[in-house]
């Protein structure tokens, strides 16, 4: 027993302290420990049971009553354990401790999961509410930022998605698919250069990133460079070589430069691929009517009509 007696006050004491810790750095730097939250008021209670078991067993061991003692308190013990769990499931579920940054990141965990649902069942307003909360609890929360910042793409709020994804890019450097998405956003502004610069980072972090090939290709094509999109449009048929529009894309690009013949070629894979395409029968009877196969041409455009395609 006197082993007892001084073992517990000490192992009493200890765990106070971290109890102190624990909660001193949830509140100050919102970071967990031991990545449960009810850790430090656990640690608070064992060892004030703890400290009240080593006094009373010392007061008591003369009197042979010690292991009687330490049953009753067993049950004590206990009794807070059970209790204390009751407080803190209520005091979890109420969200009052994480307005004042206890546990802060366990709170930004839930709004991050609400809001991450919410923008899977394209509710974006909702999913933006909660990811703003998120972000209020964890400034530092990078997949929070990314979530918004694709919440406010698909809303149309492609400045302030940028805005998301620039903070994003800080905090995690080397994710292709956050430069490839900002990247859309800048197209989506014809901010073509812009776009083409993130999708380029995309493609050197992620050289299979086979849609910032198709992007990149389409930007280029859009300032007219279209040497360049032929480049990206090569690269994304050997990776998807299935693919009409990328032909379809690709003939455009062709035409432009004066390669007919090239253009048709395209335009026949295209066809192939997708019978039904009907704007690709309407661009090769224009690539025909430059070759000056008029007849081959008025196929392709009544094709296209019948197809329901409209100049």
């Amino acid at each position: 027993m006197r082993i007892l007696a001084t073992l517990f006050p000490i192992l009493g004491w200890l765990l106070i302290i971290f109890g102190f810790i624990d909660f001193g750095v949830s509140w100050g730097l919102h970071l967990d420990l031991i990545g449960w939250p009810f850790s430090a008021f656990a640690a608070g209670i064992s060892g004030s049971v703890l400290l009240c078991f080593g006094r009373q067993i010392e007061k008591d061991s003369q009197s042979g009553s010690s292991l009687k003692l330490i049953r009753s308190y067993l049950f004590v013990y206990v009794g807070f354990i059970i209790f204390g769990f009751f407080v803190w499931s209520i005091v979890n579920a109420s969200g009052l401790l994480g307005d004042h940054g206890l546990y802060a990141d366990q709170f930004a965990n839930q709004y991050y999961t609400s809001g991450t649902e919410h923008l899977d069942q394209e509710r974006y307003s909702q999913a933006i509410e909660d990811l703003n909360e998120a972000i209020r609890l964890d400034p530092q929360y990078a997949n929070a930022y990314y979530n918004r910042g694709n919440a406010s793409r698909k809303r149309g709020l492609y400045e302030q998605a940028i805005l998301d994804f620039d903070v994003y890019i800080r905090l995690d450097p080397d994710d292709a698919s956050a430069y490839f998405t900002r990247g859309y956003a800048y197209g989506e502004l014809d901010q073509y250069d812009r776009a083409i610069e993130d999708y380029s980072e995309a493609i050197r972090h992620d050289p299979q990133h086979i849609n910032a090939y198709y992007n990149r290709g389409n930007a280029y094509r859009k300032l007219g460079l279209y040497e360049l999109a032929i480049l990206d449009f090569d690269a994304y048929i050997r990776l998807d070589p299935d693919d009409a529009s990328a032909y379809f894309k690709r003939a455009y690009a062709f035409d432009e430069l004066g390669q007919h013949d090239r253009a048709i070629e395209d335009l026949d894979e295209a066809i192939r691929i997708d019978p039904t395409y009907a704007v690709a029968y309407n661009n090769r009877g224009v690539a025909y009517q430059s070759l000056g196969e008029r007849e081959l041409a008025e196929r392709d455009f009544q094709k296209a009509k019948e197809l329901g395609y409209v100049p």
